[in-house]
């Protein structure tokens, strides 16, 4: 989130909106190289791919509970649980403007 903030002046709450939207972009791009990959061989890949889901979402429920990123400087609770979506906030499905991970759409499937 500071990196949002600082490199592209947003407030907290802009930064907050930009990152569920790159979140969301990537969780799409995840789906559906794991629909490709599954149907290519469910029995390889299957074991990796559900060990890579249990692995991210006990990072997101660690986050969540975490006093680090529920806080910002001496404000407590800055993250306030907003439910889930039923669709994501953004369609476009192209990369998103991080170098450090753009490339990962370069192995998406068509």
């Amino acid at each position: 989130m500071d990196v949002l903030c600082a490199e592209n002046g947003y407030d907290l709450e802009e930064c907050l909106h930009e990152a569920m939207v790159i979140h969301d972009r990537v969780v799409t791009l995840s789906e559906r190289l794991k629909t490709a990959l599954l149907a290519e061989d469910l029995t390889f890949y299957q074991p990796y791919l559900y060990g890579a889901e249990r692995y991210l979402r006990g990072c997101l429920d660690w986050i969540y509970e975490t006093r680090r990123y529920r806080s910002q400087g001496d404000r407590q609770d800055t993250y306030v649980p907003r439910g889930h979506r039923d669709k994501p906030y953004t369609d476009r499905t192209g990369s998103v403007p991080l170098t450090t991970i753009s490339w990962w759409w370069n192995h998406a499937p068509s």
